[in-house]
């Protein structure tokens, strides 16, 4: 019957020259045990929730809200702005009316021809102050006064239909003053056989008082010529 295979191969002597494997093993399990026992403790953790998550920062939301608004508002607000300026660059060039009322040197180099093309104004006929109520063009409305009268026409279906009357026939004018921006202010022109009609005039940067006092006076230099 075979001996029994020591672990590790090696058998200890014995008093008689023989050699047996138990006193060698328990030695070798004794200094295993000894070496395992010299290690930390193994723990075992129970199942834990995960670390929570940061807080948000204070306001952080609302700081998101509130630069969503802002955006909003930007483009609510800047759109009229950029269209007011785009606007007023086709004014300047003469695309579109001029919003305000103008002296005869500051108007639009077409309007003139218009004018006398229309049977509006005579060749060396000189335009001291014009406003025109158009949107588009100068055709569909104007107010103004010359050295020789004073006029105001307006576009109905293609038409032009004219007012007018000279300084010696005249007697006065009445004034109705407009302090809002949508609306023009009324100069009526009394004529002496009775008949009047209306200038309209825009009341930015006071263009209407300075179209009156000019009025007035080319009328009172001229009434009695």
């Amino acid at each position: 019957m075979g001996q029994p295979v020591p672990i590790g191969g090696y058998q200890e002597p014995t008093p008689s020259g023989e050699s047996t494997g138990a006193g060698l093993n328990c030695a070798h399990v004794s200094h295993y045990a000894l070496s395992m026992s010299s290690l930390p403790p193994i723990h075992s953790f129970p199942d834990q929730p995960p670390p929570p998550l940061l807080p948000e920062a204070p306001g952080g939301r609302s700081r998101t809200v509130r630069r969503i608004v802002f955006a909003i508002l930007g483009v609510v607000i800047g759109l009229p702005v950029i269209g007011l300026l785009i606007l007023g660059s086709l004014m300047e060039a003469g695309v579109f009316p001029d919003s305000r009322a103008l002296p005869g040197e500051k108007i639009d180099a077409k309007v003139r021809p218009f004018l006398e093309e229309a049977g509006l104004l005579e060749p060396g006929e000189s335009i001291i102050y014009f406003y025109s109520g158009g949107i588009f063009s100068y055709r569909e409305d104007g107010n103004y006064f010359t050295d020789q009268r004073v006029v105001s026409y307006t576009e109905v279906a293609g038409e032009i239909y004219s007012d007018e009357l000279t300084y010696p026939e005249i007697t006065d004018f009445e004034v109705e003053w407009s302090e809002s921006f949508f609306e023009d202010s009324i100069i009526d022109v009394v004529g002496s056989d009775g008949d009047s009609f209306d200038l309209w005039v825009s009341n930015e940067e006071d263009g209407d008082h300075e179209f009156h006092r000019l009025l007035k006076k080319e009328w009172l230099l001229r009434r009695d010529h």
